[in-house]
């Protein structure tokens, strides 16, 4: 993996961020691993309207697929970059790459 290649969107550390509260896990160590393999993506206007269109076009086949993964994902389309993810919801899609857990 190289940061100029991978992505992952500042709305993934916050799942993260969640996913590690929930498990008893280090978040900062979570996150860091990430930020060494991938560029951290933002939010803004523009993606967010690219979100809303995403989200409409995958519902029919991506049944529970909430508009924080499209968020998420449409960032990666405009950046142009793989995205780091272990979201069902996700997997499958072209520029989705699987994480590993940080040893």
């Amino acid at each position: 993996m190289k940061g100029e290649t991978n992505s992952a969107s500042i709305l993934t550390i916050a799942e993260i961020a969640e996913w590690c509260s929930r498990s008893g896990k280090d978040p900062a160590r979570h996150v860091k691993s990430i930020g060494l393999s991938a560029k951290i993506l933002p939010l803004d206007v523009e993606n967010a309207m690219a979100a809303g269109k995403l989200r409409n076009s995958l519902r029919p086949a991506r049944k529970g697929i909430g508009m924080v993964d499209c968020l998420i994902y449409s960032s990666a389309i405009r950046a142009g970059t793989e995205l780091l993810t272990d979201d069902a919801h996700l997997k499958g899609l072209p520029l989705a790459v699987s994480m590993e857990e940080p040893a």
